[in-house]
C-alpha cells in the first residue's frame, strides 16, 4: 500500500512524543487492558477536546475511528513496536484525507493524558465507576405538595 512508504511531515512535538514512546521501557496504564475500557477511556479524551467545535459530524466521526485504531494500538504495544504502529497509522489516516495536523494533536493529547494517567493522575471522568454509580441513584422526591412547599402531613 502507498501509505505505507509515503510519510507525512511530523510536527517537532509529535517527533518528540513518538521518540519518547520509542525509548520507553514501560507500557501505558491502558496497556493489556480490553477493548471497551480503552476506547471509552480515548473516546471520553477525544470527546472533552471535540466538544463545541463546528466541525461536519461526518469529520467528528472519521477523529473518533482513528482514535478508536490509537486505543487497539496503546492497548496491545509499547517501545518501538508501538511507535511504529503509530506512524502507520499516522499515514494511512493521512491518506485516507485527514488533516495532518489534526492527527498529530489527538496522538499528543491522548498520550499526554495517559502519561498523567501513569504518574498517579487520573483523566476527569475516565473510569470512575463510584461516580457512574451515584448518578445513576435515584433521588427520592420531597414529600409536599403540588406546588413544591412541604405540606403538613408528610
Amino acid at each position: 500500500m502507498e501509505y505505507d512508504t509515503k510519510p507525512i511531515p511530523l510536527k517537532a512535538e509529535t517527533k518528540a512524543v513518538l521518540e519518547q514512546i520509542r525509548r520507553s521501557t514501560r507500557p501505558t496504564p491502558v496497556y493489556g487492558s480490553t477493548p471497551q475500557q480503552a476506547e471509552e477511556l480515548f473516546r471520553h479524551i477525544t470527546d472533552q477536546m471535540l466538544e463545541g467545535c463546528p466541525l461536519p459530524l461526518c469529520t467528528i466521526q472519521q477523529m473518533r475511528w482513528y482514535v478508536r485504531e490509537l486505543s487497539a494500538k496503546f492497548r496491545s504495544r509499547y517501545g518501538y513496536a508501538l511507535s511504529f504502529q503509530l506512524e502507520l497509522v499516522l499515514r494511512k489516516w493521512a491518506a485516507f484525507g485527514m488533516e495532518p495536523n489534526t492527527m498529530q494533536l489527538l496522538l499528543r493529547e491522548v498520550y499526554r493524558q495517559l502519561v498523567l494517567m501513569g504518574k498517579g493522575g487520573q483523566v476527569p471522568g475516565a473510569w470512575d465507576t463510584e461516580a457512574e454509580e451515584e448518578q445513576q441513584q435515584p433521588v427520592e422526591p420531597e414529600k409536599g405538595g403540588s406546588d413544591g412547599t412541604p405540606s403538613d402531613t408528610g
